[in-house]
């Protein structure tokens, strides 16, 4: 062959290889121009879904209709069937599509998802299976007689009808239930966040949106599960029946899920029925001589045998007729005292302290009821909380039957102090011993914002908390489970919540968390204050840190309360005016004004030099018969009232010694009176309010976590006291146990109260003195008064006199605390 032609031959080839390559450069250009979302701000997809598509499939296209066009400007279209308009195709949930693609939702369970794409398509795809409520359910609120009615007619009047709130679940607005899968919103919502979207708060106002004009076609194949089964905020007046469209839609976007409840006091549909009340009075706690049928639903006797086959008959129609997989037989709350019949004798544990003293009482009769259904339904369970005067775990069990499910209630707020985190993580410690499926269920309480509640305004912040308390729940716990403060009304109803202010940063990171305990919680909170504080992002993550490590102390110190005003000071100036970043800031600055007030408290109680101290004392040197004569009281400090107006020395003298032993804190209080013959006692039982009338002593208590409470007690040991919190509360009981004797000429009570732990306010508003044991850096505040009535006289007197007339001036207060 010729050079010439071997040239021609060359070049040609060289012609055809560029050719081919423009070619094929063209070709990926334009496939190039086919793979997005959005390009220039024009659609180049559609969404599709089955023509069969579930409710909350429907919401999940939607809302990535909607999102798209907010940041974009761009409407894609939403079609049941496929067709050649748009060159991408996204496909939410399952349908006709996602099954040539072979995709599916199968084995998705608890909101898990898969997000997979190709050429031309893109695929959100989760379990979007509709809540089926039981037949015969309450609709709303007026329709719960007629509901009721026909359960009674239908199934008798031996069992509370239990479907009387499940309408609460449903929300009008959306018209879907709580209940509802929500798998493809999931999978949906992880995307839009990607593209920088974020629901930092419900609203417009919590929500951050990025400006796009082109939105390509990712490329992902993956599946999402979460770590945690049961995801669930139950928001304080804001249940999903009374929600706000918007404030539901941000429950969705924190990517909760309810569906894995284990219930709460179930044992009250057993105890509700009148006729139950009427003809088996022996199902009721008994005290005092009398059964306790009224109280929250009424207190059971758990050693009634009557009990103990209803409720077994019960749960097996709940079972049967229901299908329902789950009993709760948790006791009736503010269950904190041993019934006194002859049954339930020698069966508390008042040894092991208020959270342990009903634990082998309670979680025995649990486990006696679950063996007995593990015979007739092995697929079924039984719950209960460990809470209250049954935190702890049994000492009598073993093992529980392998068909009881436990949660355990905690605060998780509470762990930054090292010593209350290690006592809690020892109590999950016992108590994964005695459960068999080793896994265990959490009930936590995020209510520092609680509307009215004193520690409203506290800015408590604990994400580094959370993430160290989420990652060790990993693999061991099911489910968790929180309550959330709200207010009850925000008006208009999307207005941004004050009680959100801080709080929403403590909801938001728990719900990323609950799906990857593993990130960052450090990479979550820059991410956080670059998008939700703008320009104050530096000065908000200094303010938030100040406030994680110290808000503890906020109660008790006025220094970090002095920073952190400061501190929200600064951000505020540094977002700038009528921005949404100022607003934020805003919201979160006014929230905590309150901490001037609780300043001025603490300035008030700074310099009192007057204190007690607590004496550690064994409770069997007690004989607990008012007479102060036994070893317990020896060698303790005595404290003296003087005159209540003047501080000077009284006619009729008062001292008092103060000691600690088996979680109660010990009075011992004498009072001088010549003619004890004639006191003036009024009232003949607890509770009468006449007591306050007559010859008395009160104690006024305030603790780091409520302010106050007021106890009166008479010369005969009648009581009757008060939560001061908000007026005068006489429904609240402090569970105080008292001895009273009268001598020649003086007269004497012993009186002891239990310490029922910092929670006791949230978890049961009607008894306790709601405060962990004092200490120095944690002390009680208190007061201890006598009036002496005669008709030539009154003469009041008190530890600290107050100046005034009357007794109750908490500027005043001494301190109650211990030498460490």
């Amino acid at each position: 062959m010729s050079k010439r032609k071997s040239f021609e031959l060359f070049s040609r080839a060289i012609i055809v290889i560029c050719v081919s390559a423009f070619s094929a450069l063209s070709s990926h250009q334009a496939n190039s121009a086919e793979r997005f979302l959005v390009k220039d701000g024009k659609a180049m997809a559609e969404i599709v879904i089955s023509p069969e598509a579930k409710r909350t499939t429907k919401l999940a296209a939607e809302e990535l209709r909607k999102y798209i066009v907010k940041i974009t400007g761009a409407k894609l279209e939403v079609v049941s069937e496929a067709d050649d308009k748009y060159p991408v195709k996204v496909y939410v949930g399952e349908s006709n599509g996602t099954k040539k693609l072979k995709l599916n939702a199968k084995g998705l369970k608890n909101g898990a998802y898969k997000m997979a794409s190709g050429d031309n398509w893109v695929a959100f795809i989760g379990a979007d299976t509709e809540y089926v409520p039981p037949k015969g359910i309450a609709k709303s609120r007026g329709d719960r007689k007629r509901a009721a009615a026909q359960w009674y007619k239908d199934i008798g009047d031996q069992f509370g009808f239990p479907f009387m709130s499940t309408f609460k679940g449903y929300n009008t607005p959306l018209k879907i239930w709580s209940k509802d899968d929500t798998g493809s919103l999931n999978a949906v919502n992880d995307f839009l966040r990607s593209l920088g979207i974020r629901w930092f708060m419900p609203g417009d106002f919590g929500e951050v949106t990025p400006t796009l004009t082109s939105i390509a076609l990712p490329s992902i194949n993956k599946t999402v599960k979460p770590k945690f089964d049961l995801r669930h905020m139950g928001f304080y007046y804001n249940a999903f029946f009374q929600s706000s469209k918007q404030n539901v839609l941000w429950k969705l976007r924190l990517g909760l899920d309810s569906g894995g409840d284990i219930g709460g006091h179930g044992i009250i549909n057993i105890l509700q029925p009148a006729v139950v009340k009427r003809d088996h009075p022996e199902y009721f706690a008994l005290y005092d001589g009398k059964r306790a049928t009224i109280s929250r639903g009424g207190k059971p006797c758990l050693s009634s045998p009557g009990l103990f086959k209803a409720t077994l008959a019960f749960a097996r129609l709940m079972f049967d007729k229901y299908d329902r997989k789950i009993i709760s037989l948790m006791p009736t709350d503010a269950y904190s005292n041993l019934c006194e019949c002859e049954l339930c004798k020698g069966k508390g544990t008042s040894d092991r302290g208020y959270d342990g003293q009903l634990s082998d009482y309670v979680w025995g009769f649990i486990n006696r009821v679950a063996k007995e259904l593990y015979k007739s339904h092995p697929d079924k369970f039984v719950s209960c909380y460990a809470y209250s005067s049954y935190l702890q775990p049994p000492l009598k069990i073993d093992k529980l039957s392998p068909n009881v499910l436990v949660g355990m209630c905690q605060w998780r707020s509470h762990f930054s102090d090292p010593k209350i985190r290690a006592g809690f993580m020892k109590l999950r410690s016992n108590w994964e011993k005695k459960i068999t499926s080793g896994k265990f269920y959490i009930w936590d309480y995020y209510l520092h914002a609680r509307p009215n509640g004193s520690l409203y305004g506290i800015p408590a912040y604990y994400p580094h908390v959370i993430a160290e308390d989420i990652k060790s729940l990993n693999g061991k716990a099911a489910g968790d489970g929180i309550e959330v403060a709200r207010n009850y009304r925000v008006t208009p109803p999307d207005a941004p919540d004050p009680t959100l202010a801080v709080n929403h940063l403590n909801c938001y990171i728990t719900s990323r968390l609950y799906w990857d305990p593993d990130q960052s919680v450090d990479v979550l909170l820059d991410d956080y204050y670059k998008k939700f504080y703008g320009p104050a992002a530096k000065e908000m993550k200094t303010f938030v840190d100040f406030c994680e490590k110290n808000y503890p102390l906020m109660l008790q110190k006025v220094e970090p309360n002095d920073k952190a005003l400061k501190l929200i000071a600064t951000a505020l100036k540094a977002a700038g005016t009528n921005s949404i970043y100022a607003k934020r800031v805003k919201l979160v600055s006014d929230y905590v004004q309150r901490l001037e007030l609780i300043k001025k408290r603490l300035l008030n109680k700074k310099n009192t030099k007057l204190k007690v101290r607590l004496g550690a004392r064994d409770i069997k040197d007690l004989k607990f018969d008012g007479k102060l004569n036994d070893n317990f009281w020896k060698q303790l400090p005595v404290s003296h009232l003087k005159d209540l107006q003047t501080g000077n020395r009284p006619a009729y003298g008062t001292t008092f010694k103060i000691a600690y032993a088996n979680n109660k804190i010990y009075f011992g209080i004498r009072c001088e009176d010549r003619d004890t013959k004639n006191l003036n006692i009024k009232g003949v039982k607890d509770g009468d309010p006449g007591i306050w009338n007559g010859d008395v002593i009160e104690l006024l208590i305030e603790t780091p976590m409520h302010s106050y409470y007021q106890i009166a007690i008479n010369p005969s040991g009648f009581v009757v006291d008060a939560d001061r919190k908000a007026g005068i509360n006489t429904l609240w009981s402090s569970g105080i146990k008292v001895a009273s004797y009268v001598g020649k000429d003086f007269w004497s009570l012993e009186a002891a109260i239990p310490i029922v732990g910092a929670e006791q306010e949230t978890l049961d508003a009607t008894y306790g003195i709601s405060g962990d044991k004092p200490n120095k850096t944690y002390p009680w505040f208190f007061n201890l008064c006598r009036q002496r009535v005669r008709k030539n006289g009154n003469e009041t007197t008190a530890f600290s006199p107050t100046g005034k007339k009357h007794f109750h001036v908490i500027g005043k207060f001494g301190k109650i605390t211990t030498r460490n």
